[in-house]
């Protein structure tokens, strides 16, 4: 496995910093640590521990670059390799990836959302990802951000109704 590392930042460790959604190693050393970014950063002052938490991306992952990003808008890791799987199925990693052959208007993004979750409809005021406060236009899927926040949304909705978060992709 490799560890997926963004930019660094130099922290004192005579503050406790607790890191969200990755595996942890605990440091007890009073020279200054490195930790990630695109984390949740707690500063305890005069606490000789800190916690470095990072992400462990298979060797065979089709995407590693938007894992960290998936993880910082709310992705399980136990979802993380199904995620991965269906981000290069649907889009080839590739945010700019737009499919106008799909129906209701075509699929948008990472994940290659359908314009149904975002277009007005009988059980939507504005569009389902609208209402969820994800978006304000489909085109929007294009955001990488936006995207796996969206498709959260999608997951979390199917998991809720139909007890499988990925039928939205046919899985």
């Amino acid at each position: 496995m490799q560890t997926v590392i963004s930019t660094l930042l130099s922290v004192v460790a005579t503050s406790v910093f607790t890191m969200v959604g990755y595996s942890e190693t605990t440091i007890t050393d009073p020279q200054p640590v490195i930790v990630l970014n695109n984390v949740q950063v707690e500063k305890t002052p005069n606490v000789t521990n800190a916690t470095i938490v990072q992400l462990k991306v298979p060797k065979n992952a089709l995407c590693p670059e938007w894992w960290e990003l998936a993880v910082s808008v709310g992705w399980k890791k136990s979802e993380l390799v199904k995620l991965d799987e269906i981000m290069w199925r649907e889009s080839r990693c590739l945010p700019s990836a737009f499919n106008a052959g799909d129906p209701n208007g075509g699929s948008h993004g990472l994940m290659q959302i359908n314009r149904f979750w975002c277009k007005k409809s009988r059980y939507s005021e504005l569009g389902f990802l609208q209402d969820a406060k994800k978006l304000n236009r489909c085109e929007d899927l294009h955001d990488p951000k936006t995207a796996l926040a969206s498709a959260l949304a999608i997951f979390n909705y199917s998991t809720k109704h139909n007890n499988n978060g990925w039928s939205p992709w046919g899985k």
